[in-house]
């Protein structure tokens, strides 16, 4: 089984060492490549194109971060990487990992899958429409809550 990956920060690395363990060839790809890792700009069609000339992967995991930039980088990141990676891989599973905040509550309030999602932000309103790609092209959305990495869990402690 093959596995494409987009992005092979702090969460992609863990992902990495999961499925290699359970015998999955995996490839990952980031915006710089090195590391183990390919470099794709994923917003770019050709690049992504590029990637679809290896051996067709079983599944895709896009986990990228946008390296914390505002909407435009969102918009590159999200909504045109998973567009694109759709239109490359035509019936390959695709997983988006997400974040919670699509959701507009930010009272400490219950937050549950059926919450609404109308969220205030840019940002927030770019993941929503990367899901909304991801899912009506038959894949899967993730939403993940504080996921930092080492050393930035600023807000957990």
């Amino acid at each position: 089984m093959h596995l494409l990956l987009i992005g092979h920060g702090y969460l992609g690395q863990a992902i990495t060492q999961q499925f290699r363990a359970s015998g999955w060839r995996v490839t990952a790809v980031s915006l710089s490549g090195g590391d183990d890792t390919l470099a794709c700009d994923v917003a770019e069609p050709l690049a992504v194109a590029a990637l679809g000339r290896l051996a067709a992967p079983d599944l895709i995991i896009h986990c990228a971060a946008s390296g914390r930039g505002g909407a435009e980088a969102y918009q590159r990141v999200y909504v045109e990487g998973c567009r694109n990676l759709l239109a490359t891989f035509p019936g390959v599973p695709l997983v988006f990992t997400s974040s919670t905040s699509v959701y507009a509550q930010t009272d400490g309030s219950v937050v549950t899958e059926a919450s609404p999602t109308l969220p205030e932000r840019d940002t927030g309103l770019m993941l929503l429409e990367s899901e909304r790609l991801v899912l009506g092209g038959g894949g899967m959305v993730l939403r993940r809550a504080g996921i930092y990495g080492p050393g930035r869990s600023v807000i957990l402690r």
